[in-house]
């Protein structure tokens, strides 16, 4: 049984001056049977790099790693980041592949799983499963993740905004997810458009997505995370972004983007576009700023619900 998991998987992971959770990230996979391929998208200064190369050659481990040099052209996270996930997509050779962050780690065993459902059903294009939060003290088991099996991308997508959730960890065919960010992302001013949700959506649009009800990921929580909004926060809310003057170019290059992530889906599938599709994006458009603008704002009642099912749930 030795490292025969998820051998059609390459988990691309990037990263940036933080060798230590690659090689914890690398001796997880190993001690958990990994057998697929490791593509490390490396955007760290040059002796970092240099530094981790020489410890992967010193590695004997059974599955294939290879660390590649994406070096931070600009003081941007997200250029980089999309400058390694791409780079790493390129550099892909299994069937399958899963984008994450050196602090993400996906479980080999449930890989191998998914792996298994997209080799016995051509019409599903990408599987993922539940989310856990793990640090030295707890283990928060949350069900962030959903299955939205429409056959349809513009329905995919409407379905997505009644309960988005993050679809990056999602295991998907390398074959159909070949563009995750726009092609004039250095253009874009506002960083979660230039990167993260345009991930998200290329994953929604470009084929049905089924959830498996296991845990898949393990997230470490170490106080460095970039969902926190702290003073080391790189991004500003969507609020502010609204008053910028850079707002009206910077909505209309992301929505170009879905416009065609979705005109190319339809013609991949030969399907005919929909005569109203701009309109539908459009409407999509404003439930997903509603929705990133009061996503915050929740009612007394709905976190005191939120929080009794949460500790219901640990119990």
């Amino acid at each position: 049984m030795k490292h025969n998991l998820a051998k059609n998987v390459s988990i691309i992971i990037t990263t940036y001056n933080r060798n230590n959770f690659i090689k914890l990230y690398l001796n997880f996979l190993d001690q958990n049977n990994f057998g697929g391929e490791i593509i490390i998208g490396n955007a760290s200064e040059r002796n970092e790099y240099e530094e981790l190369n020489v410890y992967i050659n010193e590695l004997n481990y059974e599955f294939s790693i290879k660390n590649i040099h994406f070096p931070k052209k600009e003081n941007n996270m997200s250029f980089s980041m999309n400058d390694c996930f791409i780079g790493g997509i390129k550099e892909a050779k299994r069937d399958y592949f899963i984008l994450c962050c050196d602090d993400d780690l996906i479980i080999p065993k449930m890989l191998d799983y998914c792996e298994k459902i997209l080799d016995s059903n051509n019409q599903i294009n990408g599987v993922t499963g539940d989310h856990c939060w793990i640090n030295r003290n707890y283990i928060e088991p949350p069900n962030q993740t959903r299955s939205i099996l429409n056959k349809d991308p513009i329905e995919r997508i409407q379905n997505f905004i009644n309960k988005p959730y993050h679809s990056l960890f999602t295991l998907v065919r390398r074959s159909n997810v070949k563009k995750i960010a726009p092609k004039n992302y250095r253009d874009i001013n506002f960083n979660h458009f230039a990167a993260d949700w345009s991930w998200i959506l290329s994953i929604i649009i470009k084929g049905r997505i089924k959830k498996i009800n296991k845990p898949f990921l393990i997230k470490q929580f170490h106080g460095e995370n970039l969902h926190l909004k702290n003073k080391n926060h790189p991004f500003i809310s969507y609020s502010e972004f609204k008053t910028k003057d850079y707002y009206q170019d910077d909505v209309k290059s992301f929505t170009d983007f879905i416009e065609e992530q979705i005109v190319e889906t339809y013609a991949e599938s030969n399907k005919i576009i929909p005569h109203e599709y701009v309109k539908e994006i459009q409407k999509f458009f404003t439930k997903y700023e509603n929705f990133r603008l009061n996503k915050n704002n929740e009612n007394l009642l709905k976190i005191y619900i939120n929080r009794f099912f949460y500790y219901l749930n640990k119990i």
